[in-house]
């Protein structure tokens, strides 16, 4: 971790010159709000007092975030806005102020605050609406000064200042120190933001749960601890009316946004996940992993859109830290926990397998990124050799099979002359041409989440038995939002789940959850269904080529097997 710290710490000194190079280049891209040259004598005079205070500014997530973004901002044809290049006199300001560095420097105000990373922040009163403000490094006298009409001490006696909030978390020998910061304008890890202002229960709240996890890993995940002790500078939380609940940044190394709306060994688990994130971020920039093109055509079956081939490696990583955390922890488990945790495993462990294959069937990989990939895999393979429940496995078996589907059915083109030459051979009433490519484009314009009904019910049934026998003993009332067809699917009655979804798509053929749901019907029924779990977007395609040359619609299932003879 120290290594990956220390190679953070030379990118963001370079990125630093760098944009005093693209500023020195294009003078009038911060306007008279930044002299670069005061800044950057300041920043290594900061250097020569305090080399180690500098290091923690430069090294400070949100400085990562605004650092990216500034690098881009004074590209030629950037339009980028004068606060955001501004912000490195925020920088400079943080660094005079934690350096003593005597110097006053302005500064632009954000949604009324002003942030000084690893400094503190100050919200300035509503009647003091304006752009810039100066502050005024010296020592314990260090202040913002509003114009001439209010100064505000940077000394803890004025409440519109706060220092910056580090907590620390001590349990079982290990001690977690992080800045928790939702008031910098970068806390989003992306564009700035307002302050998000959480309430003080929601605050105390998110700070209980962050307490608990660290027991949690302390006690029964050290090494994990050990890693995030050495490795996370700073916290964000997320509001609790969200539904993200983890989220990291390739420019934010050591940054981390969490919600704490689950339990405290969901929010440890979540930390582990999203440290791995950061660190192989770190990594990417000292060794290649992919010979990518980073265009997002590669399934990732824990996403619902295309990710390039990077983004699935990011995944394997992080999902496999997940499942030995979870293997680990199952073993303290019981009741309702029990069967979350043991779902948790086998479906998490199931989708980075199959990710793995991706990535071993490309040709896209290093030789280190190759060596990863197969580290991952083993250390997957350990944790496959628990047992599962067979009904278990079925049911996480479906659910990424039906994922599958239904991504390739929103994101896959496939080939037309295979098509046509599938759709001819229909008509001609021929067996399928076994010598035809099943290649299809992966079009990643769609960002619409798939249809959960399917994987909401089956996921109820792996961890709420009780729950789901309750709605599988009255299927009429799931007519509502839940489609009959799915009901009986997810209850074993594939017979009449296969009925519904062929009376379904005899209604409206482009019906894609009706086309996936098929594919699982038939199969549970022992009958073929490669073609439409598959290569689905090659069965739609062809079943609708056939309706546009001929007055019958071909039988779905019928086709789907014929198809199915063809692979």
């Amino acid at each position: 971790m120290a290594f990956l710290e220390q190679s953070q710490h030379s990118h963001r000194r370079l990125g630093l010159r760098a944009l005093l190079d693209q500023l020195r280049a294009n003078p009038g891209a911060v306007g008279k709000l930044v002299d670069p040259e005061v800044a950057w004598r300041t920043l290594a005079d900061a250097e020569q007092r305090d080399p180690g205070a500098l290091a923690d500014i430069l090294l400070y997530p949100a400085v990562g975030v605004w650092l990216t973004r500034a690098l881009h901002y004074t590209r030629p044809a950037s339009t980028g806005p004068w606060r955001e290049l501004g912000y490195l006199n925020n920088v400079a300001a943080a660094a005079a102020v934690r350096c003593g560095v005597p110097c006053v420097i302005r500064v632009p105000v954000w949604h009324g605050a002003v942030s000084l990373p690893t400094v503190g922040h100050v919200r300035l009163p509503g009647t003091f609406p304006i752009g810039s403000v100066e502050v005024h490094s010296a020592g314990r006298e260090s202040r913002i000064q509003v114009g001439t009409a209010m100064s505000i001490p940077l000394d803890g006696t004025n409440t519109a200042f706060a220092a910056a909030c580090e907590h620390t978390c001590t349990s079982h020998g290990h001690t977690l120190r992080a800045r928790l910061d939702d008031q910098d304008p970068y806390h989003g890890f992306g564009e700035p933001r307002p302050p998000a202002d959480l309430a003080d229960s929601d605050a105390a709240e998110w700070r209980k749960v962050l307490d608990e996890a660290w027991d949690v890993l302390a006690l029964n995940h050290p090494a994990y601890a050990q890693e995030l002790a050495a490795g996370l500078r700073g916290l964000v939380p997320i509001e609790p009316d969200t539904d993200t609940v983890g989220a990291s940044s390739p420019a934010a190394f050591g940054g981390i946004r969490l919600s704490a709306n689950g339990s405290a060994t969901e929010f440890a688990e979540a930390m582990v996940h999203e440290m791995q994130h950061s660190k192989l971020n770190a990594l990417l920039g000292l060794v290649q992993l992919t010979q990518d093109d980073n265009v997002r055509r590669h399934l990732a079956p824990w996403r619902d859109d295309p990710r390039p081939l990077i983004g699935v490696v990011h995944g394997i990583y992080a999902f496999t830290c997940g499942v030995e955390f979870w293997v680990r922890h199952g073993v303290l488990a019981d009741g309702t926990e029990t069967r979350r945790i043991d779902f948790d495993i086998a479906y998490r462990r199931l989708q980075v397998r199959r990710a793995v294959h991706t990535l071993t069937s490309s040709d896209r990989l290093t030789p280190a990124g190759m060596a990863l990939v197969d580290a991952v895999s083993k250390r997957l393979t350990r944790c496959e050799q628990a047992p599962v429940d067979p009904a278990l496995s079925h049911i996480v078996t479906t659910l990424v099979d039906d994922h599958r589907a239904l991504w390739r059915l929103r994101h896959a083109r496939p080939d037309t002359e295979t098509v046509a030459a599938l759709t001819a051979a229909w008509l001609d009433g021929a067996a399928p041409p076994s010598d035809l490519p099943w290649q299809s484009h992966i079009v990643a314009e769609d960002e619409r989440r798939l249809p959960a009904n399917r994987r909401n019910l089956l996921r109820a049934k792996a961890i709420e038995p009780e729950t789901f026998a309750a709605l599988a003993r009255r299927p009429a009332s799931l007519s509502g939002t839940t489609p009959r067809a799915d009901a009986a699917l997810c209850t074993g009655d594939a017979e009449n789940a296969a009925q519904d979804y062929r009376e379904r798509l005899r209604i409206d053929p482009d019906d894609t959850q009706a086309w996936a749901g098929l594919g699982l019907a038939l199969r549970a029924q022992g009958r073929a269904a490669r073609a439409l779990l598959e290569h689905p977007e090659v069965t739609v395609a062809v079943h609708r080529r056939v309706r546009a040359l001929d007055d019958r619609a071909p039988d779905p299932a019928a086709l789907s097997t014929w198809l199915s003879a063809a692979l």
